[in-house]
């Protein structure tokens, strides 16, 4: 993990982290402190105090997340991946609230500033290879998530329940995700099959 204190014109490689040399997949600033951090690893889900100059497992996170592991214990490839955490954001509305996508474990979510975690994946495999979650910005309540297995995931109740978004894509395999300013257009983007948009049917008649 690399940090800039000059906009990006220099680096400085933040040494000493649990993570260090392993992929970083994710980052997410608190949206009023911008010292507190979360990393999403290879090695699961790490937080910071201090801007990045420490870091600390979340081990709310890991022990939630832990309890899947009699879920997949029969698929050796699943295990090889269990505790990846692929991605990590805050609640544009509530900066208590924080989501986080586990690698074969779909979305969880803490309602408490880290504190505590939960499953938040009903309507998908509860094993779900979510590779992206984001919320909308304009309508509260209405996140995306992204799957390389099953395509796009709506919610429209904050992650406590979900289903599938899916009508002409092919294939399925999706990594990153994006909204127009006015969160009318959504962006999909896939491992092979380039950018895919979903008009205002989504939002239409939101508040």
């Amino acid at each position: 993990m690399y940090r800039s204190n000059d906009g990006g014109y220099t680096w400085q490689e933040l040494t000493g982290a649990p993570f260090e040399r392993k992929a970083v997949l994710s980052i997410a600033v608190h949206p009023e402190n911008s010292q507190k951090l979360y990393a999403a690893t290879l090695m699961g889900l790490f937080h910071s105090e201090n801007g990045g100059d420490n870091w600390t497992e979340v081990e709310p996170f890991s022990v939630a997340t832990h309890q899947v592991e009699s879920i997949v214990t029969d698929n050796p490839m699943i295990m090889l991946n269990l505790w990846v955490v692929a991605d990590v954001v805050f609640d544009p509305y509530d900066s208590q609230v924080i989501y986080a996508a586990l690698q074969h474990g779909g979305v969880w979510r803490s309602g408490d500033g880290g504190q505590t975690w939960n499953q938040a994946a009903a309507g998908m495999d509860p094993n779900e290879l979510v590779t992206k979650i984001l919320p909308d910005p304009n309508h509260p309540d209405l996140i995306y998530a992204a799957s390389a297995l099953s395509g796009v995931f709506v919610s429209l109740d904050g992650g406590q329940s979900w289903q599938s978004i899916n009508t002409g894509l092919d294939p399925r395999n999706f990594t990153n995700l994006a909204l127009s300013e006015d969160s009318s257009i959504l962006y999909a983007g896939s491992f092979a099959s380039g950018v895919w948009r979903l008009g205002d049917s989504v939002t239409a008649g939101q508040p």
